[in-house]
């Protein structure tokens, strides 16, 4: 009688504890990224109310901004809920060792520093980043347009908008570098082929 002996199965590689942590972090930004969603459509009636106030007496906007403003919010929010769902796949996919997905998780999370950086600057420079005309007549002084969203928006959804901005960046920059450290290249690294010494039939 004679049988050939299976080479035995490659042991799975140890996930390092930057890639784990790297993947929650991910986890984070995409959960934040869902409480941004709900915020941005919860305050979406008050921002239509002070822009329809804002432009009560300028015939020409008074129609067209408002909708646009909810349009603006709308939108916020789907790319919010596009930035989570991409979070949470590259969260999982860069817990299995993909390094596809390190590589666009570097790019995506680039893009999304930015976005958030930014929106980080317009928070703290006070303004919302609304329609406003400036010294001209065709439309409210930017300041006006301010004032009026401040008194029509919750008392908490500036700092809120802050500290979801700074939270969502900081996860994402600090998974970024996580993704770079070297324990994490050797798991992202294809291993290499060992070599299967042949094996031959035995006989009993």
């Amino acid at each position: 009688m004679s049988y050939t002996v299976p080479p035995a199965a490659a042991a799975p590689r140890p996930r390092p504890g930057t890639v784990t942590a790297a993947s929650y972090l991910l986890y984070v930004a995409a959960a934040v990224e869902v409480v941004s969603a709900i915020v941005a459509v919860s305050t979406i009636g008050a921002q239509r109310k002070a822009m329809e106030q804002a432009y009560a007496n300028y015939p020409e906007l008074k129609d067209a901004v408002p909708g646009i403003t909810v349009g603006i919010g709308i939108g916020t929010a789907v790319f919010a809920l596009l930035f989570a769902a991409a979070f949470v796949v590259l969260g999982i996919l860069d817990g299995k060792g993909k390094n596809p997905a390190r590589i666009v998780t570097w790019v995506l999370g680039g893009l999304a520093v930015c976005c958030f950086g930014g929106g980080l600057l317009v928070n703290a420079s006070g303004s919302s980043g609304m329609f406003g005309g400036g010294n001209t007549t065709n439309a409210p002084d930017p300041a006006e347009v301010q004032r009026i969203l401040n008194e029509n928006l919750p008392s908490w959804y500036g700092p809120v908008r802050t500290a979801l901005a700074l939270l969502s960046l900081l996860s994402i920059i600090i998974a970024i570098i996580l993704l770079a450290m070297p324990a994490s290249n050797a798991y992202f690294r294809k291993p290499e082929p060992t070599f299967e010494p042949p094996t031959y039939p035995t006989v009993s």
